[in-house]
């Protein structure tokens, strides 16, 4: 898959992934740049736009393009967008073709549009597109793991920003090392992350309920979409966990693996297995600076995640439930306190995943468990769910913890009442 030279290539901002993906294409002689994080004027686009049975991720990346394409100074004909796509029963897959529709409806439909699959893992794309991946992983690998520290530090910071202060100033440090070609310049730059998070004033003395977040990729992995979950979840006395942009590639690609053996497709497999591998090299070299502070914040492997699952959901089956279900297994099993599943409103693979949690809960001890569909709608009812989960997640734990939920409601006498209603 190649684009003219001469174009500019719009990635869209789905996490701040989007900014080594970019700079790994600049390092390839490609002209990338980032669109800015999606807002509300994103979401007013998208939603004049579509149809309105469209997914929230659909109607943002959407509005985030025709944002774009309709500046006065856009050109269409010098312009693409990278766009990657997946197979299966997600609307993800049509996200292309919907944009191409409105583009030409725009009179913009001369702009082209890059749509490397997950179904073979993303491969080929760019001039060197083994390169080109292999230093989109690296990059992606380091913001996975900044975030992990962020997660892991900021709940128990002792001055306020500081650990959003590293956050900031490593992921600079990241985009800049991937654009000048990652490898060692990436691992020195993970060292300088370790010593910035390690010199935050911090005290774990008293752990927080841990809170693992599953779901839906974009909404994972997007703030203005989840509605800056995460936060929200420290606000409330909790510490939040998620899995990152790396973590899906590792699925995407084990799961090539596992559809090649079962065709008997040779080639496939080890392509498959060769990519796994400097997958897997690559995540322990860029992590390694930073392993010691990331506490519960780290990637779970595929095969450990898959064959917890088994018991109760054929991996075979596919599409995000495989790794949503898995992911709060594996949660549950090493000690949270709570699972929050993210799914886009009537999302095929979130809805079997909320089927599943009953049956789930059951087998890990009755886990707080909270479903959060996510629509146009933005606030609703979230804070007052939120409040009783954590209170939830807080009884869970069997402690009782300082910064308890109850302190930031002035109606705690009315949990149960909300309880019942979560």
């Amino acid at each position: 898959m190649k684009t003219r030279d001469d174009r500019r290539i719009y990635v869209g901002y789905m996490a701040d992934h989007s900014h080594v993906l970019a700079a790994a294409m600049r390092f390839h002689g490609l002209d990338a740049v980032v669109l800015p994080q999606p807002d509300d004027r994103s979401l007013a686009v998208g939603l004049r736009l579509c149809r309105g049975r469209e997914c929230l991720p659909c109607f943002l990346v959407v509005g985030d393009v025709l944002r774009l394409a309709q500046a006065d100074s856009f050109d269409p004909e010098r312009s693409a967008l990278f766009l990657p796509t997946s197979p299966g029963p997600c609307r993800f897959g049509q996200y292309g073709a919907l944009l191409r529709d409105l583009l030409e409806q725009e009179g913009l439909g001369k702009m082209e549009i890059l749509g490397p699959n997950a179904e073979n893992g993303y491969h080929g794309f760019g001039p060197d597109p083994r390169a080109l991946r292999t230093l989109v992983w690296q990059g992606m690998v380091a913001v996975d793991r900044l975030q992990g520290l962020l997660r892991r530090y900021r709940p128990y910071e002792l001055e306020l920003g500081m650990a959003d202060t590293a956050y900031e100033r490593s992921l600079g440090d990241v985009v800049a090392a991937t654009a000048s070609g990652g490898r060692a310049a990436l691992t020195a730059a993970m060292r300088r992350a370790a010593d910035r998070f390690g010199s935050v004033p911090a005290d774990f003395s008293r752990p927080r309920p841990l809170i693992g977040i599953v779901g839906e990729i974009y909404l994972l992995t997007n703030g203005y979409s989840n509605q800056n979950l995460s936060r929200r979840i420290e606000d409330l006395g909790g510490e939040a966990a998620c899995g990152g942009l790396s973590e899906w590639v590792n699925y995407t690609n084990y799961r090539e693996r596992s559809v090649a053996r079962v065709k008997r497709d040779a080639r496939g497999f080890l392509r498959a297995l060769a990519t796994l591998g400097i997958q897997r090299f690559w995540d322990v070299r860029i992590g390694q600076p930073v392993e010691g502070l990331l506490g519960p914040h780290r990637d779970h492997p595929m095969g450990p995640l898959m064959r917890g699952l088994e018991p109760y959901y054929d991996p075979g089956l596919g599409t995000e439930a495989v790794l949503t279900l898995s992911k709060a297994i594996a949660y549950a099993r090493s000690g949270a306190a709570g699972i929050v599943n993210v799914l886009p409103f009537a999302c095929m693979p979130g809805i079997v995943s909320t089927a599943m949690a009953p049956m789930l809960r059951r087998r890990l001890g009755m886990i707080p468990w909270l479903d959060i569909p996510y629509d146009a709608q933005r606030e609703t009812n979230m804070r007052t769910r939120l409040e009783a989960f954590m209170y939830q997640a807080q009884q869970f734990t069997g402690e009782e913890r300082g910064g308890s939920v109850m302190a930031h409601n002035e109606e705690a006498p009315g949990l149960d009442r909300k309880l019942r209603e979560c």
